[in-house]
């Protein structure tokens, strides 16, 4: 029987937890999930957990967070003056906002702090710095290199 490669399309369903057994995302309920081994579509750990498994093979596999969404990164912690942001915007902590660099590049990102004359916004993964739990289970290699 013929394991999963690099370079192979497969199918799999997944289940991705954080380490207190919270359900962040699982196809499990839909579709499989189809991707090409190695072309870098998804977390590295995920992909790299794939590899070498057979058809039918179910696996739990845990991700540092190097391996997953990376490291919090302080430099991805945005600090904008007030009077230079849509006088409309509730800017509340928590909210979920979208920003635009130059070039027109969106980033998602989160308030972290709201004061009267500054916002700040932390632009990191909000997986980045956790540890992750996915269980996979390989159903088809559909095409091999």
């Amino acid at each position: 029987m013929s394991k999963a490669k690099t370079g192979d399309t497969v199918k799999v369903h997944y289940t991705g937890r954080l380490l207190d057994g919270t359900v962040l995302d699982s196809s499990r309920e839909g579709e499989p999930l189809k991707i090409v081994l190695g072309r870098g579509d998804l977390i590295g750990g995920f992909e790299q957990a794939i590899v070498g498994m057979q058809v039918g093979e179910e696996k739990t596999t845990a991700l540092k967070s190097t391996e997953a969404f990376g490291l919090r990164d302080p430099g991805r912690i945005v600090h904008l003056q007030r009077n230079q942001l849509p006088l409309e915007a509730p800017w509340r902590v928590g909210q979920s906002v979208r920003i635009r660099h130059d070039g027109g590049i969106a980033t998602e990102a989160v308030v972290v702090e709201a004061t009267e004359f500054e916002i700040v916004l932390d632009t990191n993964h909000p997986l980045a710095g956790r540890d992750l739990l996915f269980t996979v289970q390989l159903l088809d290699i559909v095409s091999e290199i």
